[in-house]
């Protein structure tokens, strides 16, 4: 009898502490959010991380690549984009943000197949087809480039017009 009260004793304690694990998770994700909110971005990786610590959570990985990205930390920036992939993979803003940081990256090829799926989940997204011009252009692919910052224009995304005039005839 005493080992089977011991043994639910135990198991409930477990129970309590990982309960408690989730929410002290939940609660400094929310931290960081608020601190992301009042920018302070260092504060929110800081509350993100720890938040991480008790618990891998996808949507939290989003959050702190977006206050690295913003601190001009791109290669943790990109880290946590990829660990959050799992969950955006139908998000726009997703595959547009870590096309950016692939670009700043030099990464071309990579933003480039972000910012397709970027465009598929968006087709009118003008900033996403600027962007992915400006990789082609490193890439040295000026046809497509050109392609791009015409439908940029025509989405109506004014910097792109300078520069489609700059590069293409």
């Amino acid at each position: 009898m005493k080992h089977s009260f011991r043994l639910a004793f135990l198991l409930l304690f477990f129970i309590s502490l990982n309960s408690f694990a989730q929410t002290a998770a939940q609660v400094l994700a929310q931290n960081g959010l608020n601190k992301a909110t009042a920018n302070d971005r260092e504060g929110a990786i800081v509350d993100y991380t720890k938040s991480l610590e008790l618990e891998q959570n996808p949507e939290v990985y989003y959050k702190r690549a977006i206050a690295y990205m913003q601190t001009r930390q791109f290669a943790k920036s990109l880290e946590d984009f990829d660990k959050a992939a799992t969950l955006k993979k139908e998000d726009t803003d997703f595959f547009f943000l870590r096309g950016k940081v692939k670009s700043i990256l030099k990464d071309y090829k990579g933003a480039i197949q972000d910012y397709d799926n970027a465009i598929k989940f968006k087709a009118d997204n003008g900033e996403a087809y600027f962007f992915r011009a400006l990789s082609k252009i490193e890439l040295k692919d000026n046809v497509g480039a050109c392609k791009d910052l015409k439908k940029a224009v025509d989405l109506k995304y004014d910097k792109a017009l300078s520069t489609l005039q700059s590069n293409c005839k």
